[in-house]
Parts: C-alpha cells; structure tokens; sequence
C-alpha cells in the first residue's frame, strides 16, 4: 500500500483521502486497487479469499489485523528488509556500533542476494544450493558489537 492521496469525491466538491494498494505475485503481474481506507477490512478485497503462504509486507498494523482474521488459514506474514533496514539507519546517530552493525549485516544480505539473481534462471530450491553455505561475509552475531 503507499501513502494516502487526496482525490475529489464527485458530487461533493471537496477532496478526501485514499489509499492505493498494490501487490504482485512472484513471476506475475502487479496489480493496484483504490480505496477510500487503510482499513485491514480493504485487504479482503485485495487477497483471494483461498490464498494461504507468505504474504510479504512492511510493519503497517493492518495485515497482523487481516492475517489474525484469518486464523484458520496459513498466513505468514514477512517482513521487508528495506523497512528494517530503515529503522536501524535512523537509528545509527543515537546506536552508532550497534546499528551500524545491522545496517552493514544487511548490506551483506544484499550482496548474497544480488550475487544470487545473476545465476541462471533456476528454482528457488537450485538458487538456495548456488549459495555457499558460508561465504566469507555470511552474517555472524560472533562479531556483534555486544
């Protein structure tokens, strides 16, 4: 979902606030749908009511409120790694070794990562045994600042 945009509401002359949710599915298209709310109730709309996996978001409280709706299915919700990794750069001028660690540990998930998207097109299962199981740079708590 990105941020709130005001648009005009016909028939009432004065703008109001909506919200345009976005998704994709690996390998498909990416699709938006407008709404007038943030409301986890707009996720029904967005998510086929049979879907079960991952479903992978930023922190917004709605999709644990839809993910909690849906107690009886498989939903997991996934973090990205770019709204994490946000946080801990806010965070490096009070935390500076501490966050300065997590940034450059993610750093070095995105150079696994991109070193992986230039192997052949292969399965996700043939991509993850591309990858060393400990290449020189692989995250380590053993050299954590604490």
């Amino acid at each position: 979902m990105k941020p709130p945009v005001n648009c005009l509401e016909p028939g009432h002359g004065r703008t109001r606030q909506g919200c345009l949710w976005t998704g994709s599915r690996p390998g498909g298209d990416v699709f938006f749908r407008w709404e007038t709310s943030r409301a986890s109730v707009c996720l029904d709309k967005v998510i086929p009511v049979n879907f079960t996996g991952t479903l992978q978001c930023d922190g917004y409280s709605a999709y644990r409120a839809f993910a909690n709706t849906r107690r009886g299915e498989a939903i997991k919700l996934a973090g990205c790694w770019a709204h994490v990794r946000r946080k801990f750069y806010e965070a490096i001028e009070s935390s500076p070794r501490t966050a300065g660690w997590f940034v450059r540990q993610i750093q070095h998930l995105y150079q696994i990562e991109s070193s992986l998207r230039k192997t052949p097109r292969r399965s996700p299962s043939a991509r993850r045994c591309a990858c060393p199981s400990k290449p020189s740079r692989w995250p380590s708590a053993s050299n954590a600042p604490w």
